[in-house]
């Protein structure tokens, strides 16, 4: 069994070094999107049978990229 980990992108609390937790839900900011999508275009989701995601929105949006949305 392979396990990868890939970290959120850029969120607009990110810039400024504020802690975010769950208490904010943050989406991506554009860079944040914008290196998420640039990243993605080297990964191969089919590789993977599930992919697991915290529900906050920042990493919500970084799976649906990374998997271009076929993943659930």
């Amino acid at each position: 069994m392979e396990i990868v980990f890939i970290r959120h992108g850029q969120t607009d609390l990110n810039k400024t070094g504020r802690i975010q937790g769950s208490v904010f839900d943050h989406d991506l900011d554009e860079s944040g999107r914008a290196s998420a999508v640039r990243v993605a275009a080297n990964f191969d989701p089919s590789g993977f049978d599930v992919v697991f995601s915290s529900p906050l929105k920042r990493s919500l949006t970084t799976a649906e990229i990374f998997t271009k949305g076929k993943k659930r």
